[in-house]
């Protein structure tokens, strides 16, 4: 028998938890061990079979049904169906409205969009609810670099790089520490990357330069990065960006952060 809400109706079927949010080699999967939605899932599906609908029902409602809307969201704005992803989120924060990384989830989506207003309003609720969560501090770092508020920038990014140290945070830092004219911070912070990435690093970093005005500093990573590689994705766009900043001044936003991947959880 199928589980109903008191009013009556039918409790939805989530979708099936065997589907990962991308693709996982069989040694991964091991290494990653349980996953909470499919735990919840045939938990439900035992209370359900033991006929306890009521236990049932709230497992589906408070744990099935926002991991799988959560998983579907953020497979959604990977693939490129944005406003998919934004829906799917959003129904998820509806049932978990205190989970701060499904806010994050759901403000990157918005990020993604690209929605900055939306995406500052979740992430202002996010560091709310968790004012030391580093993926809440830095989703709403990048949205304030985005905007222009870089003292807002680097203060939540620092927060973020000191509880966390990811690829992404430290170079939105970074990219902060170049808009503050804090060239020396930024090759600082760039350096570790530079020493363990390859090509795409480096047009990432060439960019940052780029962004910031810095043309010399970015024509030179170039450079670097079509020596290690001459194919590496994205040097041909960044070329032609770097000749057509040759004597401009630079951009108001550092829009290469909306190229950047979000912070995963």
């Amino acid at each position: 028998m199928r589980p109903t809400h008191r009013d009556g109706r039918n409790v939805p079927d989530p979708p099936p938890p065997s589907v990962a949010p991308f693709p996982v080699a069989p040694a991964q999967a091991k290494a990653q061990g349980a996953d909470p939605l499919r735990d919840h899932y045939e938990r439900a599906q035992s209370l359900q079979r033991a006929g306890d609908l009521a236990a049932a029902e709230a497992e589906y409602v408070r744990e099935v049904l926002p991991r799988a809307l959560r998983r579907l969201g953020n497979l959604s704005g990977a693939e490129g169906r944005v406003s998919e992803g934004i829906e799917a989120l959003a129904a998820a924060l509806e049932l978990d409205p205190h989970d701060i990384d499904l806010q994050v989830d759901l403000a990157t989506a918005w990020l993604r969009k690209p929605d900055f207003a939306q995406a500052h309003a979740v992430a202002e609720q996010a560091v709310a609810a968790g004012p030391q969560h580093s993926r809440a501090r830095a989703i709403r770092g990048k949205i304030r670099l985005l905007q222009g508020n870089v003292p807002g920038a680097l203060e939540d990014l620092r927060i973020a790089h000191g509880a966390e140290a990811r690829f992404d945070t430290r170079y939105a830092l970074a990219l902060a520490h170049l808009r503050s004219k804090n060239v020396e911070t930024a090759r600082a912070l760039f350096d570790p990357m530079l020493a363990t990435g390859g090509a795409t690093v480096r047009v990432l970093v060439a960019r940052a330069y780029l962004d910031a005005g810095l043309l010399d500093e970015a024509a030179a990573h170039l450079d670097d990065a079509v020596r290690r590689d001459p194919a590496v994705p994205g040097a041909s766009d960044t070329r032609a960006q770097l000749a057509a900043a040759r004597g401009a001044p630079p951009p108001a936003a550092p829009a290469v952060l909306l190229a950047m991947p979000p912070t995963p959880a």
